[in-house]
C-alpha cells in the first residue's frame, strides 16, 4: 500500500505478510502410479543397453524425453526389479543390464 502525506510531505509504503501456504503434502496413492515407470519406458531402456552395453542418465534423458532425475528414478526401479545395475560414483556412474 503507497500513501502520500502533505503536511509534512511523506511517502509511505507499507508491506502486508501472510505465511506462506506451500505445505508438504503427502503423495497420494493415485499420484503414485504416475511414478511408476510405464512399459514403454522400460522398454526403451531395456533396448537401448542391449544396443549399448552401457548408458548415462544423460543419454537416456535425452532419448526418453524426461530430466535426468526423472531417469535417475527409473533406473532405480529398474535396479530393484533386477534387470540393471549401476557402476561407479555420482558423475562418473553408468548403468548396463544384469548378466
Amino acid at each position: 500500500m503507497l500513501t502520500e502525506q502533505f503536511n509534512p510531505d511523506r511517502t509511505i509504503l507499507s508491506l502486508v505478510l501472510s505465511q506462506a501456504k506451500d505445505k508438504k503434502v503427502a503423495i497420494k496413492s493415485s499420484d503414485k502410479e504416475k511414478l511408476a515407470i510405464s512399459d514403454a519406458q522400460k522398454q526403451k531402456i531395456i533396448n537401448y543397453l542391449n544396443d549399448n552395453k552401457v548408458c548415462k542418465t544423460k543419454i537416456l534423458s535425452e532419448l526418453l524425453g524426461v530430466t535426468q532425475a526423472r531417469v535417475r528414478v527409473l533406473l532405480s526401479q529398474l535396479i530393484a526389479d533386477g534387470y540393471v545395475v549401476s557402476e561407479g560414483e555420482n558423475k562418473n556412474r553408468t548403468y548396463r543390464l544384469k548378466s
